[in-house]
């Protein structure tokens, strides 16, 4: 058992996990989904243990919980993809001006989010304001970092 009364005190504590897979002699973690499958520091940390990471490359996760940067190498491997930002926007006023060309709706999202935490859909130019930061202080929250995309 972790312990712990929260996910940050159990099945997001790094330490607790490794030390749950030693104690019971485990060869091998799978991380499931949510909580740490997608962190590149903990699949690292799982094969710097002598463990089996059953679960993608440290750097594929790296590479690909970006989610600005997986539409770069989709684009590169000529994936269809729907229209978007290529980067992180600036602000509001950026989300509004690519609806105003793109038209609606569309989705803000946070660029190194999952699991649908830091994403809003917006169906009218009045609303993307308070849409965009919300997402922005959903992507801090959970996931430490405010960048967003459409």
């Amino acid at each position: 058992a972790l312990g712990g009364d929260t996910p940050a005190a159990s099945y997001l504590d790094m330490a607790k996990v490794l030390q749950a897979a030693e104690d019971s002699g485990a060869d091998a973690i799978h991380p499931g989904y949510g909580f740490l499958s997608e962190n590149a520091e903990f699949a690292q940390a799982v094969l710097d243990a002598g463990l089996t990471w059953i679960g993608p490359p440290p750097q594929a996760i790296r590479d690909l919980g970006d989610k600005v940067a997986a539409r770069h190498i989709a684009q590169r491997a000529g994936a269809p993809l729907v229209a978007g930002t290529p980067d992180p926007v600036s602000g509001s006023a950026e989300v509004v001006a690519f609806a105003e060309q793109n038209g609606l709706p569309i989705a803000i999202k946070a660029a190194f989010g999952g699991g649908g935490r830091g994403l809003k859909v917006a169906r009218t130019l009045e609303e993307i304001p308070e849409l965009y930061d919300s997402a922005v202080r959903e992507a801090v929250a959970a996931f430490g970092r405010g960048e967003c995309f459409v």
